[in-house]
């Protein structure tokens, strides 16, 4: 048995066959009908995140530098 998962047409490889790129996004986004709600709310909350985790560094130097030289 190989890695490769079982197609119906018998085909090995994991391409979409004749289907073209704006019939698969047509595909996806019939199938997303229900779910959009949820999918806006998880991308904006993933960019809200990647965002805080690029800030982070800065207000870490910001706190670093407002540290005095000598203090503990």
């Amino acid at each position: 048995m190989t890695g490769t998962p079982a197609r119906p047409d018998g085909r090995a490889d994991a391409t979409c066959g004749d289907r073209s790129t704006r019939t698969v996004v047509a595909t996806m986004y019939r199938l997303t009908a229900g779910h959009r709600g949820a999918i806006a709310v998880a991308t904006v909350l993933t960019l809200v995140g990647s965002a805080l985790g690029l800030a982070q560094p800065l207000v870490a130097r910001q706190v670093v530098d407002a540290t005095p030289a000598g203090a503990r």
